[in-house]
């Protein structure tokens, strides 16, 4: 034991000057209750809980010679006086303990993300989020939906959870995921009492609100996905799914008994040339949506996920990706409060979309006029809308990722 460290035979009044100095130094460093405990020890403190607050720990001798020179601070005074052989307790517990602590846990930490990484998949994992709840997957995603769009457009009953299964793993074995046929499901919510979520709340697309998908997450890995992540990915998977829904609507309208490629547009009645005008106009715009969502925000968005997942250095990091990844995804894809007004206005077209599919296979008789003529007034005021408000707000440089989606739906033909 090294004769310059105190001992408590030390702390003798008898000789206060050369003792009162270093329980000092060992005080302010330990912190409050050591310098109450030794404040009979420092000449000229009669008040103890003063003491306490008037002068906390200090972090090295610069802060005690800055504090000294004011000239009314009795401890920096006789902290002053030491010599680096006996810095402050705390600076000696720092420089000791937090290399070796450090150099440490890089260690621990880089094994635990090795055996996250190796032994548990865990980038398996996370690519089955953007693979499944961002569409990504799109053999699979479109084999499923078309078999419940079908569903839906014939009338038939599709809300069961057990078909929408067995329909959802027979699209997965498609292309043999064996992973994401253990671990994924779809389930409705609201079907074994569970409370919808907010965006159930939004007038959505015929009863695709209840939809959700089921990612049974064991733990490690549930440490990285959070049940508060699947969450948010269900509302960006719900969102995409009422974008298919209406795409696919108007994608495969036609007529029925006739060729529309035969058929001149100047020998059709004026009921079927407004359809064909609100189909083009549609088409446009859930084109350009479509291709705004997929492409420049959920494909660089999971991009941007695996980089970063990749450059991690410990877990800390990858779960602190893995959020921004969820939330950057949901507010790109305009479901965050702030861009609430815009959402509603995305999923007003949406509805008018799959209401247009509802008219044009009624054969479109002359009596169906009045309707069409409505749908294309209500069409040409939300898309400019649209156009006008995503270009203020790109303008002010609140979202600069809106760009491409205003001069996409601006971009749209003359007809």
């Amino acid at each position: 034991r090294s004769t310059d460290i105190p001992t408590l035979t030390d702390f003798s009044q008898d000789e206060p000057d050369g003792i009162s100095r270093q329980p000092v130094a060992l005080a302010t460093g330990a912190g409050a209750l050591l310098l109450r405990n030794f404040s009979g020890l420092i000449p000229g403190l009669e008040e103890p809980s003063a003491a306490v607050g008037d002068f906390p720990d200090f972090a090295d001798f610069s802060e005690i010679k800055r504090r000294k020179r004011r000239g009314n601070d009795k401890l920096a005074t006789l902290l002053a006086d030491l010599s680096p052989s006996h810095p402050p307790f705390a600076m000696v517990m720092k420089n000791c303990l937090q290399p070796l602590v450090l150099s440490r846990s890089v260690h621990v930490c880089g094994a635990l993300l090795d055996y996250i990484w190796m032994d548990h998949q865990l980038i398996e994992h996370l690519s089955l989020l953007w693979r499944y709840f961002l569409m990504e997957a799109g053999e699979v995603m479109h084999h499923f939906c078309a078999a419940i769009f079908t569903k839906m457009r014939c009338g038939e009953e599709w809300q069961h959870v057990a078909e929408l299964n067995a329909i959802f793993q027979e699209s997965l074995h498609m292309r043999e995921q064996e992973m994401a046929v253990r671990l994924l499901a779809v389930d409705l919510e609201g079907s074994a009492g569970q409370q919808k979520s907010s965006s159930s709340r939004r007038r959505p697309v015929i009863g695709l609100d209840r939809l959700s998908m089921v990612y049974k997450a064991s733990w490690p890995i549930n440490i990285v996905i959070e049940a508060n992540s699947l969450e948010t990915l269900n509302r960006v998977f719900r969102f995409l799914l009422h974008l298919k829904y209406a795409k696919w609507s108007v994608d495969n309208a036609g007529w029925k008994g006739s060729s529309l490629v035969s058929s001149r547009v100047s020998g059709l009645s004026q009921v079927r040339q407004l359809a064909l005008l609100l189909r083009v106009r549609l088409l446009h715009f859930l084109n350009a949506l479509h291709i705004y969502i997929m492409t420049r925000i959920l494909h660089s968005v999971a991009n941007e996920f695996q980089q970063a997942v990749q450059e991690a250095s410990h877990l800390d990091a990858v779960i602190s990706a893995t959020r921004d990844f969820v939330q950057l995804a949901h507010n790109r894809c305009l479901l965050n409060d702030e861009a609430s007004y815009v959402h509603e206005a995305i999923m007003k077209l949406l509805r008018l979309s799959v209401h247009f599919r509802q008219v044009w296979d009624s054969g479109l008789p002359n009596s169906a006029l009045p309707t069409v003529e409505s749908m294309l007034d209500e069409f040409s005021r939300c898309n400019r809308f649209l156009i006008s408000v995503l270009q203020g707000i790109v303008q002010r440089g609140s979202f600069p990722h809106l760009e491409a989606l205003a001069c996409l739906l601006d971009s749209a033909p003359v007809c």
